[in-house]
């Protein structure tokens, strides 16, 4: 049956369960012990994500995906694991399709805490708040060429990119202006969204891009149940603006 073709691995505390880039598209339940689960963030520091014990799953999203692991999962005492394969999986959501959809929500959470922990101006939140927030973003699938943000419109939602690459670009069409090019990991749209303002700049994809929305209003009202993380928030904000202002005086100074 589906119960035998599981693995069940043995992991002695220390023992790094799945690396961050290692292949491997295998899901794993956590029978007894406990891990931690961390990333590297874009300032090469490591990243606390959260803690996992008996019950518990990881590894969705290289069994949705295939691409490499996102995080390192590490044993913090001895630890008994049932390795799934994907293979096995598959024949598990064949019989039972409403395990999929459950696994897809699951994926979908984990990836927006993921993107949230590393962005500049949410990866200060706690994780008990990264997980409310990240249950309010969906998925979408833009088109190469498609514009997600248009410069002068009022912010309706921001954006982290799971997959793909978008530009950013400022003026009109006949004089446009590039900006940034922003891939894989990164988050747009969350300054209009939190402060309500016009769009500064417009957002195309490059190629086709998988990104996870969160609508501005849900953001903001967040924001009002969560007084604190607002003030968390409007601090990273100041910081940012500060740095901005500190780099256009140094250009003008050249």
């Amino acid at each position: 049956g589906l119960v035998d073709a599981l693995e069940m691995r043995r992991h002695r505390a220390g023992d790094v369960i799945v690396d961050e880039g290692d292949a491997g598209n295998s899901f794993f339940m956590i029978g007894r012990g406990r891990v931690i689960v961390s990333i590297r963030n874009a300032a090469g520091s490591r990243v606390y994500m959260t803690s996992l014990s008996d019950g518990d799953c990881f590894g969705e999203h290289a069994f949705f995906t295939g691409e490499p692991r996102n995080a390192r999962v590490e044993a913090v005492e001895a630890t008994v694991t049932l390795e799934a394969s994907k293979v096995i999986l598959d024949r598990l959501v064949a019989h039972f399709p409403r395990v999929r959809d459950s696994l897809h929500t699951f994926y979908k959470e984990r990836v927006a805490e993921l993107l949230l922990a590393k962005s500049e101006i949410f990866g200060s939140l706690d994780l008990k708040t990264r997980r409310t927030f990240a249950e309010r973003f969906r998925f979408d699938t833009v088109e190469a060429g498609q514009v997600v943000v248009c410069e002068g419109d009022d912010p309706d939602a921001f954006y982290a990119i799971k997959a793909g690459a978008v530009e950013v670009v400022t003026g009109a069409p006949q004089a446009e202006v590039g900006l940034a090019t922003l891939g894989r990991g990164e988050i747009f749209g969350e300054m209009g969204a939190l402060l309500g303002s016009k769009r500064t700049a417009s957002v195309r994809a490059i190629e086709r891009c998988e990104l996870l929305t969160m609508r501005a209003v849900d953001l903001r009202r967040l924001l009002e149940a969560h007084g604190d993380v607002r003030a968390i928030i409007d601090r990273k904000i100041e910081e940012r603006a500060k740095a901005t202002r500190t780099i256009d005086l140094e250009r003008r100074s050249v």
